[in-house]
């Protein structure tokens, strides 16, 4: 409950308002027209492409501060149906379809045990303020540009990396380096065979079928164009090596490049949606909603029907450059139940101020004046730094109903408006509010005057 102390002005007026959320613009890039193929379908030959299913992953990596609860994954990419995790003892990808869902492992064999290294920091920070434990939060995870994992052969690189909007792997050879010693492991498929027709690496796990296509080695002076076809050998076990063409040259460096790719879009989870946006005092677009927060559940081998998997729909902001092209940050904060933005305001310090509902578990800070949700979701109001990496207050405004915080307004002299709507019948109010009693669906009204409360 509120706590009646506080210097706050509420008033309860008689107006039948919604609880659900009305988002009002759509966060995310819709996929290309599939031209009447289903989606991640090959020309008609079995099994599903990867390039097509990896559509939607991040377009960087991002480290793992704790906020996947795995600290064996150092670097992540989430994507929409495949997300992938990089960790020391190789690289997961979890795939979660209309179907089903399943999560796998790429193993180099008999390899160094190197951890991955984030390249090229973008300068991009992304926070996680889940649940009501604050040392559970996490700030500032960046994202980089590559992940490498350095002579994980002795003369071997393996790296991930963008190219011209495009998330790719590589290995890299250096010269005299037997490229036979190269071997990937997948665990946690059913089969893992070679397409005899096209080459292509073909991955089964239950119903589904995913198709990696056949390898291309780049070396100076191979072939008209510096390239030329390489194969997959498997060799048992869910085991392959590579073969290589004629005319390599081992006294120079050469690169074998797989054909899985991952195209570039921010987010890409199933539901994604930004219900407010404004902008701050250098011109970046701030914008704010809800996503899903989905958990990385990356044990090899576990294939679930119907697509199933954790997920949770928590509060999501987001800061853009000027142009829409660039993202500065992304925050997500919420609790084990579903929480959104409603409306959002920013101050002439770029600070963020956030109203919308929320339910119990939602971070709460020291300072709040109402620190507990009742049954329903309660309106909460919210302020972020400008960067997105501090949460400076977070607070419930309810009773034993529902509240939904619908609007935020800042006055010049530092003091916050909030309105909403309740059906509780003990929301707090002041002497002298125009209504203090609860007719049907209301209306509330909260100013703090007190500025520093809010900071």
């Amino acid at each position: 409950m509120m706590a009646r102390g506080v210097a706050l002005l509420v008033a309860v007026l008689f107006v039948i308002t919604p609880f659900a959320p009305d988002p009002t613009l759509q966060h995310g890039v819709e996929r290309p027209e599939d031209q009447g193929m289903e989606d991640g379908a090959v020309d008609g030959r079995e099994g599903l492409d990867l390039n097509a299913l990896l559509h939607g992953s991040t377009a960087s990596f991002e480290e793992n501060l704790g906020q996947l609860g795995d600290p064996g994954i150092r670097y992540y990419a989430r994507g929409d149906p495949l997300s992938v995790a990089f960790g020391s003892e190789g690289v997961m990808y979890f795939y979660q379809g209309p179907d089903a869902s399943f999560t796998f492992s790429m193993r180099l064999v008999a390899a160094h045990a190197v951890e991955p290294t984030g390249i090229g920091d973008l300068r991009l920070s992304s926070s996680y303020f889940v649940g009501k434990d604050a040392s559970g939060w996490v700030s500032d995870a960046r994202s980089y540009r590559e992940v490498l994992y350095r002579d994980v052969y002795d003369g071997v690189d393996l790296r991930f990396y963008h190219k011209e909007g495009v998330l790719k792997y590589d290995l890299l050879v250096k010269p005299y380096v037997q490229p036979g010693v190269i071997s990937l492991r997948y665990e946690g498929l059913d089969s893992v065979d070679v397409d005899p027709g096209t080459g292509d690496l073909l991955l089964r796990a239950g119903s589904v079928t995913l198709r990696d296509a056949r390898p291309v080695v780049l070396q100076d002076g191979l072939g008209e164009d510096g390239t030329a076809p390489g194969s997959y050998r498997p060799t048992g076990d869910g085991t392959v090596c590579f073969a290589l063409p004629e005319g390599v040259v081992r006294s120079l460096p050469l690169v074998i490049d797989p054909g899985i790719e991952f195209s570039t879009l921010i987010g890409g989870n199933e539901e994604e949606l930004m219900t407010c946006c404004g902008v701050d005092p250098d011109g970046n677009i701030v914008m704010a909603g809800f996503a899903d927060n989905a958990s990385f559940p990356f044990t090899p081998g576990v294939f679930r029907t119907n697509g199933s998997s954790s997920k949770e729909q928590n509060l999501a902001v987001i800061k853009m450059d000027p142009t829409l092209s660039r993202p500065l940050f992304s925050t997500v904060i919420g609790g084990p139940l579903h929480d959104w933005a409603q409306d959002l305001e920013v101050g002439p310090d770029g600070r963020i101020f956030l109203v919308g509902a929320a339910g119990d578990g939602f971070p709460i800070t020291e300072e709040a004046f109402d620190k507990d949700s009742g049954e329903d979701d309660d309106a909460f109001l919210l302020v972020l730094s400008s960067d997105g990496t501090q949460l400076l207050y977070s607070g419930f405004i309810g009773g034993d109903g529902r509240e939904l915080g619908l609007s935020v307004h800042l006055y010049q002299d530092g003091s916050v408006l909030v309105l909403g709507s309740t059906n509780s019948s003990d929301l707090p109010t002041t002497p002298g509010a125009y209504q203090s009693t609860r007719m049907l669906d209301d209306a509330f009204v909260l100013s703090n005057q007190a500025a520093d409360r809010v900071t």
